[in-house]
């Protein structure tokens, strides 16, 4: 159980993590490094502070715990300095809730499916699956690719093509 909790909330957690990027990327363009250096200090800093403060009561799930409660940590200020710099509105900001309900759903899922699969390596794949979905789901909701991007990454295989522009990028 440990491993498939570790496994389910990693990947839940590194999915949210992602959103975090452009920010990174907007962020060095502008020469504002001291934010994203501020955005890692906060991630480094909350994940040894809970990692110390909860190992001995929880043992392994204290890494979990650390390392999510780090991301979080770094997915706000990220989105702080969305907001502060003019990158989005707070607006913007509580459409991604959809976000954060899908990855919490995900891994009642995932938690679920293993239970009723009893585990195994055939529960292993359908996570993996609804994992995959998930990622898909986040990409488009948070409008990562758009119409040119797809075109970018998959013009010179047509049915890759159609298939990518109708599953990453919303309308």
């Amino acid at each position: 159980l440990p491993l498939l909790v570790a496994t389910i909330s990693f990947v839940a957690v590194n999915m949210l993590a992602l959103t975090v990027v452009p920010t990174y990327q907007f962020l060095m363009v502008k020469g504002q490094q001291m934010k994203n250096a501020a955005m890692q200090l906060t991630n480094v800093t909350v994940t040894f502070g809970l990692f110390f403060l909860l190992h001995d009561a929880l043992g392994f799930y204290a890494i979990i715990i650390a390392y999510a409660a780090a991301i979080l940590c770094s997915y706000t200020l990220a989105n702080i300095f969305k907001v502060r710099s003019g990158i989005s509105t707070v607006g913007q900001l509580f459409q991604q809730r959809r976000i954060l309900v899908l990855l919490a759903f995900l891994m009642v899922m995932d938690l679920a499916i293993d239970r009723s699969m009893r585990g195994g390596m055939s529960s292993i794949a359908v996570i993996i699956a609804a994992n995959l979905c998930a990622t898909l789901l986040v990409f488009r909701f948070q409008r990562y690719f758009t119409p040119q991007d797809v075109e970018r990454y998959f013009g010179q295989f047509p049915a890759l093509h159609r298939m990518m522009r109708t599953v990453l990028v919303q309308a």
